[in-house]
């Protein structure tokens, strides 16, 4: 396909029952077409397909349960589930920088001084 092809867009196939099976969900990926102009009769051609499985599709609203406890705040006539899409998240990491070394909270001096003693006289044992 291109680039903006959308699966919702994918034509609907006959099965072998005559039944329409839907091929939503189908995404194909091709190279080597400009340079090899029989890239689809030919089986050695950078030909690759993978399906990516849409889990909103089908749901509707009203399947949410916390929207059946709100009834009021959630239109009626609000179409569905809006598609699932992949989260991009990255840390960009300081080439260099070491981990910050720090304590997650901080005792107060009097506990800081009992805890090193503590400490101390398990360590003489």
């Amino acid at each position: 396909g291109n680039l903006g092809h959308f699966k919702r867009d994918s034509p609907k196939l006959k099965n072998k029952d005559g039944g329409n099976r839907n091929a939503q969900g189908w995404v194909y990926a091709m190279g080597n077409v400009k340079r090899n102009g029989n890239a689809a009769g030919n089986p050695n051609s950078n030909i690759s397909a993978t399906k990516e499985d849409d889990k909103s599709e089908g749901k509707q609203v009203k399947d949410v349960p916390i929207v059946q406890d709100f009834p009021n705040v959630f239109p009626e006539d609000l179409p569905g589930l809006p598609p699932a899409r992949p989260v991009e998240f990255q840390i960009d990491l300081i080439p260099g920088a070491a981990p910050v070394a720090r304590a997650p909270y901080r005792l107060a001096l009097s506990k800081m001084k009992e805890l090193s003693e503590q400490l101390q006289e398990l360590s003489d044992k």
